[in-house]
């Protein structure tokens, strides 16, 4: 994993926990850093006070060089970011954009699609990362709905597209399991945890956070999805065994 900071930022391995390149930058702030699993290659977007990049550009930066190679444009704001060996997700304030990474010799990407959402100020995007699963959920065009895709044609037990009405107010934090099995929402009342069947949309548990109001910044599933945690601007992590 990586932190992005105002002077630049550093990435981790986690198996030891361990600095594996910290780069600094004086005044030149990273809105995300994304690495991409046993690969050189990283993906970085500008943030306030004084980006490095511009906010409307996603830079693939080669940590073996110290270099960007590429950057690739849009039309506005990047607002959220995902990504794993083959795919890349863009998120825009009201649209998700896919596409195929091509990690092989020259690192290149190509367009797969673009689907319009509602407004998604936080970001919101998860892609399944365990091998085999295609996975892909990200807000509706309708507040409080979840869009579950498919992020390539395969046989596998999801359909092409569904449309979870997982809240009556906009969503404040999306998870899925790194299989894709399991999703987990939250609306910005933030009192409520969901736990759904990514297969058959059924709502399989409702957790609750508390009983007042909340801004939920994250949630994470375990990776075998057997428990989850939430934090939120209250300073606390809540952990549930499912």
């Amino acid at each position: 994993f990586a932190t992005a900071n105002t002077e630049g930022w550093t990435i981790y391995g986690i198996h030891p926990l361990r600095i594996i390149q910290k780069h600094t930058i004086p005044n030149a702030s990273l809105k995300f850093v994304l690495p991409i699993h046993r690969s050189n290659i990283i993906f970085l977007v500008g943030g306030p006070p004084s980006p490095l990049y511009s906010p409307n550009k996603v830079i693939i930066y080669d940590i073996s060089i110290s270099k960007p190679i590429s950057s690739i444009e849009f039309s506005s704001q990047v607002l959220g970011l995902t990504a794993r060996r083959d795919k890349l997700i863009v998120v825009l304030l009201n649209r998700l954009i896919l596409l195929n990474l091509y990690t092989q010799n020259n690192t290149t990407v190509e367009e797969v699609g673009e689907w319009d959402t509602c407004s998604n100020p936080h970001g919101l995007v998860c892609l399944g990362t365990e091998i085999g699963s295609t996975l892909l959920v990200f807000p509706g065009r309708q507040t409080g709905q979840v869009q579950i895709m498919k992020s390539e044609i395969r046989k596998d037990p999801y359909p092409s597209t569904s449309i979870l009405v997982a809240h009556t107010t906009p969503l404040a934090a999306l998870a899925i399991t790194p299989d894709g099995h399991l999703i987990a929402t939250a609306s910005n009342t933030g009192t409520l945890i969901r736990i759904w069947d990514s297969k058959s949309s059924k709502l399989l548990r409702e957790l609750r956070r508390g009983t007042d109001g909340a801004s939920v910044w994250g949630l994470r599933f375990k990776p075998d999805g057997s428990a989850i945690c939430a934090s939120s601007d209250k300073g606390t992590i809540h952990l549930w065994n499912l």
